[in-house]
């Protein structure tokens, strides 16, 4: 009931109350009844104008009722249209589970018709398998009311197969909360189902085809390692064979570099003596034979015609002499330098070949020092041999220049030009001594040829020796010793010491001297035995090259012999090869940096001497060459082989045995060796060289 009508009733009862109440007042007062009577018709009045305001608000709230009720009416309606029209099944069953509504949905999925399924259990459209748990559900829902829940079974349709459904139930209750019905939501799950059967198949198969992988990729793997590690040794071996290369090309280089400079002495060696031993009696010959000729006035004919012949044999012989001490070492190289060697050389094959020459040489004189200035020479004399011999050339043109770091030798003939096989010929072996010769020292040879017209060759040899970077703080060494055991053996013992590298070695005189003269060491290692040179005539133009170099002497001798006069030559320290190794780091540490090193007995010794408190023998007043002719008598060598063994003539050895013999004031070699063993220069069994390169 609307609360107009509410109000209407009430007024009406109101009214009636009133008029029952007038009436009984005219009974009990019959005075007053027009007064009664108007009073009642007042409240008449009043009661009819509050029932036609009621009807008013009535009329309005009837027609309000009346728009509520269609707008009720559309969402029903619209309710029925979204329940009929859903896609998914809807159905509406009592607590018996017997259906009361169903939706098109629901209709189709259970292969019903929609009309048909009232009335009807839901659980026969279920699986049979399913029954007893739909039955434990349909008892759990309607104890649980409002809650809602999910669960899968499997409807079985009117007709067809039975197929899975998702089921969302929820609890209807009256107004007293009692649970009067259920409300299910019925969606197809086999497409999804499909799907995840597809799925966990397509899961299954990439997980088979995932371990197939792998396990091709793990088989893979490891062959992949096994080729690794093959390669990684196949590498150490080709970096092994890379580095036994490099050695074996550095053993044959330095091997190269002391065959030639051993070729250069002995051609030295054999010139000199071809001097001394032929061109000088042959001179006197020349002389006797003019004595005879002259004394022989009237003497017959045919000894004058034998004489005369003698005398053009011995001229042809002398010059034959000559001829073959230059070719051997031409003496213009060492007294007159690379440049007239050059000049002196280009002549006379020009004019042995008949070809004409051109020449230019720089206004500043080329310095290499000996050995490059040799190497240069013999690349030069190839040079021009292969010019006569190959390029049918018929002139030379000969360019000597200066550059900020090198010096640039063109020899260049109009010949018939070397051709490309001829310059990749490995068989060519004079190319490949030029390129050798040249590589030893830093230069390099290019040689360029045009067929027909002419051919180039260009020696590039660096003004300085190249050398290798140093580090800074780090003391470079410079072992200089005619015993390559020895150079090896302190190689690799100063190995092993962080401040101390051997940045060059030297096994000649002119290699120390080359060494020195290219600032290639901050520390000299230096041998008193040197081949050809008296290591402390070597020691004294060291001191002259570079007044600062520090030098300390290792030798065979014991101190007693040359320590005092190396000292005064200029070394900064004097140390004997049967010496400790570690000994040999401190003298070399010493020495570096500017200090002397000396034993405790030479220092007491000096002490003695600077005092005067001790004698001084005869020997210390021979010179450096004479104390070492003195030391080789005192061993047992004879003159030649002293000769031979410092380049020197028989004669000039003889001189100074005489000289030592009268500063010793002895008269024999036997009062010589005497006095040297008790003077204790020479013992009964020198140590040899080769026990202190393997003590280091």
């Amino acid at each position: 009931m609307s609360l107009s009508e509410h109000r209407f009733d009430n007024q009406i009862a109101l009214l009636q109350h009133h008029i029952v109440a007038l009436q009984q007042r005219v009974k009990d007062e019959p005075a007053q009844a027009a007064e009664v009577l108007v009073e009642a018709l007042e409240d008449l009045r009043t009661a009819l104008e509050e029932l036609r305001v009621a009807d008013e608000e009535l009329r309005q709230q009837n027609e309000e009722l009346a728009t509520a009720r269609l707008a009720v009416e559309a969402e029903r309606q619209r309710y029925q249209e979204l329940f009929d029209f859903a896609p998914d099944g809807y159905l509406i069953t009592n607590a018996a589970g017997i259906i009361q509504e169903a939706n098109r949905a629901a209709a189709a999925m259970l292969g019903v018709l929609q009309h048909h399924l009232v009335g009807k259990p839901l659980m026969v459209y279920l699986d049979v398998e399913e029954h007893g748990a739909f039955c434990a559900q349909l008892h759990f829902r309607l104890q649980q009311h409002e809650r809602v829940q999910e669960w899968e079974m499997r409807v079985q349709p009117r007709q067809g197969t039975p197929f899975p459904v998702a089921l969302t139930v929820s609890t209807i209750c009256d107004s007293q909360g009692t649970p009067v019905g259920l409300r299910w939501l019925l969606h197809d799950t086999t497409v999804r189902k499909q799907a995840e059967k597809a799925l966990q198949q397509a899961q299954e198969a990439m997980e088979r085809r995932v371990a197939e992988r792998t396990a091709a990729l793990q088989q893979l793997n490891t062959q992949l390692q096994t080729e690794i590690a093959e390669h990684r040794r196949t590498a150490q071996k080709a970096h092994q064979a890379q580095q036994d290369l490099h050695s074996s090309r550095e053993q044959l280089r330095q091997l190269a570099t002391y065959l030639q400079n051993a070729q250069e002495q002995e051609r030295t060696y054999i010139a000199r003596e071809l001097h001394d031993e032929l061109a000088q009696p042959l001179t006197s010959l020349k002389m006797d034979l003019t004595w005879l000729a002259r004394r022989a006035v009237t003497a017959p004919t045919a000894w004058h015609e034998h004489l005369s012949i003698m005398s053009t044999v011995i001229d042809t012989l002398g010059e034959s002499v000559r001829r073959i001490g230059t070719q051997l070492r031409p003496n213009i190289l060492d007294n007159l330098g690379l440049e007239a060697a050059m000049e002196w050389q280009l002549k006379e094959v020009c004019e042995r070949a008949s070809l004409t020459y051109t020449l230019q040489m720089p206004a500043k004189e080329m310095t290499l020092g000996p050995t490059r200035s040799t190497a240069v020479f013999r690349i030069f004399q190839e040079a021009l041999t292969n010019v006569i011999r190959h390029a049918e050339a018929s002139s030379v043109t000969v360019r000597l220049s200066q550059h900020a770091d090198a010096w640039l030798l063109d020899i260049v003939d109009d010949g018939k030009g070397i051709t490309p096989d001829e310059l990749t010929n490995y068989a060519s072996l004079g190319l490949l001594g030029m390129r050798e010769r040249a590589h030893l020292w830093g230069g390099d040879i290019s040689i360029q040829g045009k067929p027909g017209i002419d051919t180039t060759v260009t020696i590039r040899m660096p003004r300085d020796p190249i050398m290798a970077g140093v580090t800074p703080g780090i003391i470079r060494v410079l072992i200089a010793d005619d015993h390559a055991t020895l150079r090896a053996g302190v190689k690799r013992f100063l190995a092993d010491t962080a401040d101390l590298v051997v940045a060059r070695e030297a096994g000649t005189a002119q290699e120390i001297l080359e060494a020195v003269a290219a600032k290639a060491c901050d520390v000299l290692l230096l041998d008193i035995s040197l081949p050809g040179r008296d290591g402390l005539d070597v020691l004294k133009q060291l001191k002259q090259l570079d007044p600062t170099l520090p030098i300390l002497m290792f030798s065979v001798h014991a101190e007693d012999q040359y320590a005092v006069r190396a000292l005064k030559t200029g070394a900064a320290g004097y140390l004997t090869k049967n010496s400790e190794p570690e000994v040999l780091i401190t003298a070399l540490r010493k020495v570096a940096q500017g200090g002397r090193y000396i034993s405790p007995a030479l220092a007491e010794r000096l002490a003695l001497e600077v005092t005067g408190d001790v004698d001084k023998p005869l020997h210390t007043t021979l010179a450096n060459r004479e104390y070492q002719v003195l030391l080789m008598l005192a061993g047992g060598q004879a003159i030649k082989e002293i000769a031979s063994a410092l380049s020197l003539s028989v004669k000039t050895v003889s001189t100074y045995r005489t000289r030592i013999l009268q500063k010793l004031r002895l008269k024999t070699t036997a009062d010589l060796i005497r006095y040297a063993l008790s003077q204790q220069l020479v013992s009964d069994q020198p140590a040899l060289l080769s026990s202190s390169s393997t003590a280091l």
